[in-house]
């Protein structure tokens, strides 16, 4: 297995899976539970790692991550609860906090 990178962002790392995995690429996530760890070991250590299995799609694998990284933009921005108050992140469409729709935007 190659190491591709890390991130203290799991949800990022489980979007990039998934994303690799839709375009034939098979990788594995470690280290998405050692945030509880925090403090009691160095902080990059708890970070999520994406490894490609196959050390033959590593190119292909970097090049889509790349192409993921250009398309960001697209993904909305993050937006604050108005029920409760909760900064959330733009990927998610309810809050983790207590569970109210993302406002709708309306446009003109």
């Amino acid at each position: 297995m190659i190491k591709l990178w890390s991130t203290p962002h799991a949800a990022t790392a489980n979007l990039a899976k998934t994303y690799l995995e839709s375009h034939g690429i098979d990788v594995v996530l470690t280290g998405e539970h050692l945030a509880q760890a925090m403090g009691e070991i160095p902080f990059t250590q708890a970070w999520v790692e994406l490894w490609v299995t196959d050390e033959r799609q590593v190119d292909e694998a970097l090049a889509l991550l790349e192409a993921m990284d250009e398309d960001v933009d697209e993904f909305p921005a993050d937006w604050q609860c108005p029920q409760c108050g909760e900064q959330v992140e733009g990927q998610f469409t309810l809050c983790w906090q207590c569970g109210n729709d993302r406002p709708v935007l309306v446009h003109g």
